[in-house]
């Protein structure tokens, strides 16, 4: 099983987008053997009854950003919360907390262990940053890619 949290120096620019990218797809593959997440997010769609993918998108992506509370990194590292992690806390404390790859890594997985494909998304939100400054998901709904950002709390649910 993996760390709860996992902190890493990462390189600047790009190459630290890529590394973080791909530490958040081998999270993803270690937590999609939890039985613990399975059933959670199997849980999830069966209460709320959603039937059929963009049924299950949206209600995967509605108990995210119900509760999720944006908190940053430490400085000069770059922190991942695994979903397992996030799960203990919201059980805990009713309440999800990290930043948008903590998020976009928690999405990923709860759609995963449904059997719902995703995939991640890298943006440059600030034309002044020197590389990517965002992330988020893409789900695929039976018909289209949908984006699904966990982070974007007070805007429509498929925000891009």
């Amino acid at each position: 099983m993996a760390l709860p949290w996992q902190l890493h120096q990462i390189p600047e620019g790009d190459a630290g987008v890529e590394a973080t990218v791909r530490r958040m797809q081998s999270i993803y593959r270690d937590a999609l053997r939890d039985p613990r997440i399975v059933q959670f997010a199997q849980r999830l769609v069966g209460l709320e009854q959603a039937d059929g993918p963009a049924a299950q998108l949206e209600a995967v992506a509605t108990f995210v950003r119900a509760r999720w509370r944006f908190v940053g990194d430490s400085l000069g590292f770059e922190q991942l919360k695994t979903p397992d992690r996030l799960l203990s806390e919201s059980e805990s404390y009713g309440k999800l907390q990290g930043d948008c790859d903590d998020a976009t890594l928690l999405l990923m997985t709860l759609l995963g262990a449904i059997g719902i494909q995703s995939r991640i998304v890298v943006v440059q939100r600030d034309p002044r940053s020197p590389s990517f400054d965002h992330v988020y998901l893409e789900g695929w709904d039976g018909r289209r890619w949908v984006a699904l950002d966990g982070v974007a709390k007070g805007r429509p649910l498929y925000y891009r």
